[in-house]
């Protein structure tokens, strides 16, 4: 981090600077982390309105992770203009600054890339349309 504050130029937004810190940083996290899945399970004696909410968790969990699994599914570029867009809430034009890529390239991949999650989460009862 440090050295990237010392290529810090202030005609840049600073939030775009910033962001493109955050991606490099979770670019190289993606690439050592190794991924778990820890299921719930229910504990003995739970009431019938504990038990529901805990169902309620798990189907939210088991949601999760099925969406997850569909975004890291996906190819590296259209992986990350989903991140920034859909979860960072960046513009187009931001995620452009952002990874370097044109304007249209950032469209076409988050075109594809939304395309490609229906597809993916449209073989779950849940996420059907």
């Amino acid at each position: 981090m440090r050295q990237a504050a010392e290529k810090y130029e202030p005609q840049a937004r600073f939030t775009t600077w910033l962001y493109r810190i955050v991606y490099n940083l979770s670019i190289d996290h993606q690439r050592k982390l190794a991924r778990g899945f820890s299921s719930l399970e229910s504990a003995p004696g739970e009431t019938e309105r504990e038990a529901s909410a805990a169902d309620e968790v798990a189907e939210r969990t088991e949601m999760a992770r099925l969406v997850r699994d569909a975004v890291n599914a996906l190819s590296e570029r259209q992986r990350h203009v989903i991140i920034l867009h859909r979860y960072e809430g960046l513009s187009h034009a931001e995620i452009s600054e952002v990874t370097g890529w044109s304007r249209s390239a950032v469209e076409s991949l988050l075109v594809r890339a939304y395309e490609n999650l229906r597809k993916k989460l449209a073989q779950h009862q849940n996420f059907a349309s």
